[in-house]
């Protein structure tokens, strides 16, 4: 419905004041809707696998320079707040539900991985999608290094 409110909107200002002008309000109402968009906090939900040994971090949306560094700062937290309240030996990071990642969405799951294997001395791990959505010609691949498996993960 706000699409068809900012072509309307930009479509008056065209005929009505000036293409040029109706172009360049269009374009700045597209970035700053977009940057909206983009700079809304991404989800990370943490969880314990059934038997306590896992503890998976689920990022949700996207991981790139505008939240990167609440991202990591978020995930160390949850590392340690969790680390606290139970006994787990590994971390998972989910990323089955990532939509995009950029470089410094990727030095975010480096920098989880130091804080985990350095400072709290646990095994780290990334899944990057789920089980039921692999492709059949990659499992044996996958399954190499497969530390996390079970129906709890």
């Amino acid at each position: 419905m706000s699409e068809l409110v900012i072509l309307f909107v930009v479509s008056f200002i065209c005929v009505g004041v000036d293409g040029a002008i109706g172009l360049m309000v269009g374009a700045v109402i597209s970035i700053l809707r977009t940057a909206i968009k983009t700079s809304k906090a991404n989800a990370i939900e943490a969880r314990t696998s059934d038997d306590g040994e896992v503890l998976i971090l689920a990022f949700t949306g996207q991981v790139s320079y505008v939240n990167a560094l609440q991202a990591e700062v978020l995930g160390v937290e949850l590392i340690q707040n969790n680390q606290k309240d139970s006994e787990f030996k590994y971390v998972l990071a989910d990323l089955s539900n990532v939509t995009f990642f950029d470089i410094d969405g990727l030095n975010v799951f480096e920098n989880l991985h130091k804080h985990a294997t350095k400072k709290e001395n646990l095994t780290f791990g990334i899944r990057l999608q789920k089980a039921e959505h692999r492709l059949k010609e990659t499992d044996g691949m996958l399954d190499q290094n497969d530390f996390f498996s079970g129906p709890d993960l």
